[in-house]
């Protein structure tokens, strides 16, 4: 787990959970899950405009693992440990990637959509702390790509 400095390790990602930018503490390559999974439903005896709507939901949970980060400023701990007390928080999750492994930069796509915190389970790996954090799809509004401004 090569974490050395917790500095931009995961050079082609940015991930932000409600405007806090959490890839400095992202294990490289925990990220999965980008894009939407189109579910059936099965709906017998439901009329037609039900049918077509509900078949219509996305699904897209999103997951990724952190390093609990033990750097304190002034106190405070970063973000990747405020995941631990943000569950069932509603915000904007946006995963923005950048081309060729470098640093995401402007007109690059980027995944965006109302998410909530469903889990933050901390487990431990050679003596550091992880945390494996889940977010799902929330609201009405579909996640979908866009470009980074």
């Amino acid at each position: 787990m090569p974490v050395i400095g917790k500095t931009g390790v995961e050079k082609g990602l940015r991930l932000i959970w409600d405007g806090d930018n959490l890839d400095g503490d992202m294990i490289p390559g925990s990220l999965n899950a980008l894009g939407l999974d189109w579910e059936d439903v099965s709906m017998h005896g439901v009329s037609e405009t039900v049918r077509q709507t509900a078949s219509n939901h996305n699904t897209s949970d999103i997951s990724a693992q952190f390093i609990m980060n033990d750097n304190q400023t002034a106190g405070v701990y970063d973000r990747s440990y405020v995941l631990c007390t943000d569950l069932k928080t509603t915000g904007t999750l946006t995963v923005q990637i950048g081309l060729a492994g470098a640093a995401p930069t402007s007109g690059n796509p980027e995944w965006e959509g109302t998410y909530i915190l469903m889990a933050a389970p901390v487990s431990f790996d050679s003596g550091r702390a992880v945390i494996t954090a889940t977010w799902a799809v929330n609201g009405s509004t579909s996640p979908a790509w866009g470009t980074v401004a």
